[in-house]
């Protein structure tokens, strides 16, 4: 053992020593763990793959599959990450040259800043104006608005639910 090692358990020793006096008549652990609170969820992402289902023979550009996968990510309370946009399926180009495809996948992520919540109520059921109720007070205690509900748990009418996740967001 090296004489700072030595030295270290001393005062360690000491330490535990001097506390154990200090708690003369006390009962209970002298050391509790406490556990580290839970990080919010800030990195959520979902892929997804778009076709047109009225239309299963559409063809479309780069920026037509960008406006399809925006505005899936948007109503799923999420940003669509352009980068990760990948078509799939070639078909004829447009009249201007421009390649065309029947399909694309992408990714929706959690707009920068925003955290994922997840509410349950256990066995109780509520319905979307419940949920969004409860989801706007707990962001607003965070100091966040309410982006939207992302994933349900349905109860057994199917038209309510039991536990939702959501999104706060600057």
């Amino acid at each position: 053992m090296t004489p700072r090692s030595h030295a270290a358990r001393l005062l360690v020793t000491l330490g535990a020593l001097v506390a154990t006096l200090a708690c003369d008549g006390a009962s209970g652990d002298l050391l509790t763990t406490i556990p580290e609170p839970e990080a919010p969820v800030t990195d959520y992402c979902v892929t997804r793959l778009a076709t047109d289902t009225a239309d299963p023979e559409l063809c479309a550009t780069t920026t037509t599959w960008l406006a399809i996968a925006g505005a899936d990510c948007d109503g799923l309370a999420l940003a669509l990450v352009e980068d990760t946009l990948v078509e799939g399926n070639a078909c004829d180009p447009d009249a201007a040259g421009r390649p065309r495809y029947l399909q694309a996948r992408y990714d929706c992520c959690l707009p920068a800043g925003c955290r994922l919540e997840l509410q349950d109520a256990g066995t109780t059921c509520l319905d979307e104006v419940g949920w969004r109720t409860r989801a706007t007070s707990s962001c607003a205690l965070a100091g966040q608005t309410l982006n939207g509900l992302l994933r349900r748990t349905p109860c057994a009418d199917g038209i309510t639910w039991s536990a939702v996740e959501y999104a706060c967001c600057p």
